[in-house]
């Protein structure tokens, strides 16, 4: 099936904004993913949340 851009855009938004809220009540909740991912860095954590900021 073939799929518009509209459609497309739509969906996109969607997954957007969910995300945006899930991490947004996951800081509300002083969760802390170095806890469960450890060998994450500092600085990848520090350019998520500068690209996060932006929005």
């Amino acid at each position: 099936k073939y799929h518009n851009s509209h459609e497309i855009r739509e969906w996109a938004n969607a997954e957007y904004e969910m995300e945006k809220k899930y991490f947004l009540e996951m800081k509300e909740n002083d969760f802390d993913i170095l806890k469960i991912y450890p060998f994450l860095s500092e600085e990848m954590l520090k350019e998520v949340k500068q690209n996060c900021q932006r929005d």
